[in-house]
């Protein structure tokens, strides 16, 4: 007897070839990508796609119709949503999403990353960096719906402020023509980006094909067409904490991107209980990056806006390049702005990322996980095939927004035997989803046993305090008595290794 968790079965797509007929319908499970067929090249032999498979994800390759006929929930289910590079293709690639960008657009709470270039055909030369680390960043939030965008070479050679229709959801995006630009720069930085540097972005003989020159304030540049010394500088062109200037063909959004500096400030965001200490530390380099650390160098904070708005002070970086502020809020609500400053040797005031602080009402009361229950404690019949479980039942004193991650399961019998030739025996995994919202069971058993029992462990948090609970789903061997008899042995074994 054979199992195959969902991602192996998005291999074996990959493996046989074709797009199997598809439904509209929601993800296969909490760790799937979605992908239009028409913006990749070779369906699930697609780079993307195969990246995907590679990177551990549940990859759906879908037709125009079928991307059209999804609800919004159907979109909201996935952990990101993928519009390639079809080899330097044209708009009518993206056609079907341009025209329900209103459908799907609001589901996607995730990472965005939007690229103003084909780095498929430039595979060989870089572009691999872009596809690998673009989709990890994508889907690197496993409760959120990502996006990742190439506009390919769709807007090449256009006039500057030419709209692009297919981001108009998520703000006013315009790009413009730079002329098969090669001089690539990054001006930003994230952990999930780390692959893409300015080596492999640029001398692609045409490394960018439309740049932005005009995108919303949630977006930050990642990478710039880099001005030329002395030259006149692009439509869109603007100055960058680094030094460089140049219109920006890269943007992302989402959080822990930081715009690279001399001095940085984290972290980036926060949040604390109105009433509380709050400490940010500024980390003071020598560019380019990774840059050695400035010693004994002032550093200023300032709280520019909020409800400390105007709280200020000094301090000195030690060995290490850093200097700390810590600040005590006055109990008001609201969300603090901050900065910090220093001089550099040349005289010019260096200035840093802007962190936030959002205060919110105390709360020292956790989520209540007594009663938790999952969406079913008996999966029956038997028949091999994974089942999604979601914990509810858990309440807030507050009534505030309650987040649940799974952080473990076990069970009580040995994992699914694969039997292979002579007769030797391989156990598999029966589980997944630890570290997402939902657990996903095996509704495996022994059939001589006494039936199959999980545990699931999980953590319930408000945003401010956590609590952590666990509960249980039967396999029972039978159905005797219409009921779900199944005997917890010992929770021995870990649900989600081969054991």
């Amino acid at each position: 007897m054979t199992h195959c968790a969902p991602v192996f079965a998005a291999a074996a797509i990959a493996l046989f070839g074709g797009i199997p007929p598809l439904d509209a319908a929601p993800a296969p499970d909490a760790n799937s990508v979605l992908i239009l067929g028409p913006t990749v090249s070779g369906g699930v032999g697609s780079i993307e796609a195969l990246e995907a498979l590679a990177s551990g994800y549940t990859v759906e390759v879908v037709d125009a119709a079928t991307w059209s006929a999804k609800s919004a929930a159907d979109f909201g289910s996935y952990r990101a949503l993928i519009l390639g590079d079809a080899t330097c293709s044209g708009v009518a690639a993206v056609a079907a999403a341009e025209a329900n960008r209103a459908v799907w657009s609001p589901e996607v709470d995730g990472n965005i990353l939007v690229i103003g270039t084909d780095e498929v055909f430039h595979d060989g030369q870089g572009g691999r960096d872009v596809t690998v680390n673009g989709i990890e960043f994508a889907a690197d939030i496993p409760t959120k719906t990502g996006l990742f965008v190439s506009l390919s070479c769709y807007y090449h050679g256009v006039a500057a402020s030419t709209p692009v229709p297919l981001l108009d959801q998520f703000g006013a995006f315009t790009v413009t023509g730079v002329g098969c630009y090669n001089d690539a720069h990054i001006v930003a930085t994230h952990p999930a980006l780390t692959g893409i540097t300015d080596a492999s972005l640029s001398n692609w003989s045409c490394s960018v094909h439309e740049a932005f020159d005009g995108f919303p304030a949630s977006f930050l540049p990642l990478a710039i067409a880099e001005n030329p010394p002395g030259g006149p500088p692009f439509p869109g062109s603007q100055s960058f904490p680094d030094g460089t200037s140049g219109v920006p063909y890269i943007l992302a959004r989402g959080d822990g991107l930081v715009l690279i500096s001399a001095i940085t400030l984290t972290p980036g965001t926060a949040d604390n209980p109105a009433g509380t200490d709050h400490t940010v530390t500024a980390t003071v380099v020598n560019l380019p990056l990774p840059g050695t650390p400035v010693v004994g160098t002032t550093v200023t904070f300032l709280v520019t806006t909020g409800p400390n708005a105007g709280a200020t002070d000094t301090d000195v970086t030690d060995a290490n390049g850093e200097a700390t502020f810590t600040y005590t809020s006055d109990g008001s609500l609201g969300t603090d702005t901050i900065v910090a400053t220093f001089v550099d040797g040349s005289g010019a005031t260096k200035t840093s990322n802007t962190a936030i602080k959002n205060w919110l009402l105390p709360d020292n009361t956790a989520p209540d996980v007594r009663l938790a229950c999952p969406s079913t404690d008996c999966l029956w019949s038997p028949n091999h095939q994974f089942v999604p479980i979601t914990i509810g039942c858990i309440t807030d004193a507050e009534g505030d927004p309650i987040t649940v991650v799974v952080t473990g399961i076990t069970c009580d019998e040995p994992t699914a035997t694969i039997v292979g030739s002579g007769g030797a025996t391989t156990h598999v995994a029966d589980a997944s989803g630890v570290g997402t919202n939902t657990a996903y069971l095996r509704a495996e058993r022994s059939g001589k046993g006494d039936g199959r029992v999980y545990e699931i462990t999980f953590s319930a948090s408000d945003g401010l305090a956590s609590s952590v609970g666990r509960v249980r789903v039967k396999v029972p061997r039978d159905q005797s008595n219409k009921t779900c008899p199944a005997v917890n042995s010992g929770q021995i074994y870990d649900a989600t290794q081969n054991n």
